[in-house]
């Protein structure tokens, strides 16, 4: 892989006595971007690819059950949120554990609980077995956070923004997996739901092996823990791995400190989060756009499955032409967000999104659409969606501290899982659609609102976005020599 850094030639010019204490900032940044940080892109991707799985299956499973058991509308909407349940119990304990004892090995366990208790669910003989397996599972992809923000940790900041967005991609891939193997399983299997958990499983043992093969410790987190030499040691490994000297990126004797620049400290405490102003502000509008986020997410995949099928038939080109709108999606943000910026990508992809559910929920349940129409409104709104969660996946490590990232993100994305519970109790509940799609329009509308009032972190040192000024479309405004700033 080509590597984008600045020259060992002028690193070794550069280094004096005032450049030996550096930045954990200044560290990665000095790594460039090269085959080291792809290893650890696609573990990360692998996990997202695994967990989509996992969490998406329910669309399909939930309504085979509903038949083959006899489930009430309630027993089904309890099935899908189990997941959502046992993620928030989830995320809010791994999310300590990343900032406590490590993201590695806080990675590894919630690999390892989904896997395991995901082959379990294939082997559950009644309802209540079944729920406690899914919501164990849910609890595992409460750890989704960590390989993400893992990954965040190592990335340049030139390199951020376009390579945390591109792992959304592999989201989209696993809800690809997803339907290929409902199709087979459930289509080609006559119905064997058995084998359809059993092979969405599979994913997750392989994001966990390579994990334990590619994926070291976060410096920044080492270095927030005192444990300099440790990051050293891994820093030089990355730079080797990137074709870099690692006695002149990273000489005998230089030092790895926290704070804006070397010397200063700049630590941040989960307390800061709720009793500093500008931490508390960022907190409450963050957890509003994950809220609408999660919740917009999931209804918006149980309205396109329930408004595809009929009993327990699929119509599965149309909901496998949804899904791929969701690559069009990542592409669009991966193009448009160092430009614009990630608060006005989020505003935007949010309102069209909100609009195009909309529509397909009245078109629908009203009867004046056509079929193409509403395949149309699906991959639309499936598009916009998902460039509206992704850049919010990507903002939210870059706006907190190291300090608390982990736990910090886990405690938003408590939030999604709460609201993403909910969602099939509205969407697969006896609201009729039209009441659904007044309902999804106007959480877009808050979601995208909340959006807006968030920092822009485009471009600056990961964890100081909050503060700074909120100057939303900075990223309009080109510079002197002609560059976006």
């Amino acid at each position: 892989q080509p590597v984008d850094i600045p020259s060992s030639r002028k690193l070794s010019e550069e280094q004096d006595e005032t450049t030996m204490r550096i930045s954990i900032e200044e560290s990665i940044e000095r790594l460039g971007m090269g085959s080291f940080q792809y290893r650890i892109f696609v573990v990360s991707g692998l996990c997202f690819a695994a967990d989509a799985m996992e969490v998406l299956l329910l669309s399909f499973l939930s309504i085979v059950l509903r038949s083959e058991w006899n489930l009430t509308t309630h027993q089904t909407a309890l099935l899908t949120s189990s997941v959502f349940v046992g993620a928030l119990v989830g995320t809010l304990t791994f999310g300590l554990l990343g900032d406590r004892i490590g993201r590695r090995p806080t990675f590894l366990l919630s690999a390892v609980i989904i896997g395991v208790f995901g082959l379990l669910s294939a082997f559950s003989l009644e309802y209540y077995s079944l729920l406690i397996t899914r919501a164990i599972v849910g609890a595992g992809i409460g750890g989704l956070t960590i390989p993400f923000d893992t990954m965040a940790e190592f990335l340049p900041a030139a390199h951020r923004g376009t390579k945390l967005l591109a792992i959304q991609g592999f989201w989209t891939i696993g809800n690809l997996l997803v339907v290929l193997a409902a199709w087979v399983s459930l289509q080609l299997f006559d119905e064997n739901w058995r084998l359809f958990v059993a092979i969405c499983a599979v994913p997750c043992w392989i994001s966990a092996l390579v994990g334990l093969m590619f994926v070291p410790e976060s410096p920044r987190w080492l270095v927030s823990s005192g444990r300099q030499e440790r990051a050293l040691d891994i820093l030089r490994g990355a730079a080797r791995k990137n074709g870099l000297d690692p006695t002149v990126v990273f000489p005998e004797g230089i030092q790895i400190v926290t704070g804006d620049v070397a010397g200063e400290s700049s630590s941040v405490g989960f307390v800061d989060l709720v009793t500093t102003k500008h931490w508390r502000s960022l907190i409450f509008w963050l957890s509003l756009v994950w809220a609408g986020m999660g919740f917009l997410y999931y209804s918006n995949i149980l309205l396109i499955t329930l408004v595809f099928a009929s009993d327990t038939t699929f119509d599965y080109r149309a909901i496998l032409y949804s899904v791929v709108a969701e690559l069009f999606g990542v592409a669009m943000v991966i193009f448009t967000v160092d430009w614009w910026g990630r608060v006005p990508s989020q505003v935007f992809a949010y309102l069209v999104a909100g609009i195009c559910v909309g529509l397909l929920s009245l078109g629908d349940g009203m009867g004046f659409a056509s079929r193409n129409t509403l395949k149309a409104l699906a991959f639309g709104s499936r598009w916009f969606f998902m460039s509206a969660s992704s850049v919010t996946w990507t903002s939210t490590p870059e706006l907190l501290p190291t300090e608390i990232r982990t736990t910090g993100h886990s405690m938003v994305n408590a939030v999604a899982r709460v609201t993403g519970a909910v969602s099939p109790f509205v969407v697969q509940s006896n609201l009729t659609e039209v009441v659904v799609g007044v309902i999804l329009t106007s959480v877009s509308i808050v979601a995208a609102f909340s959006s807006w009032m968030l920092p822009e972190s485009k471009g600056i040192e990961m964890g100081t976005a909050a503060k700074k000024p909120r100057s939303p479309f900075v990223g309009l405004k080109p510079n002197t020599a002609g560059s976006v700033v």
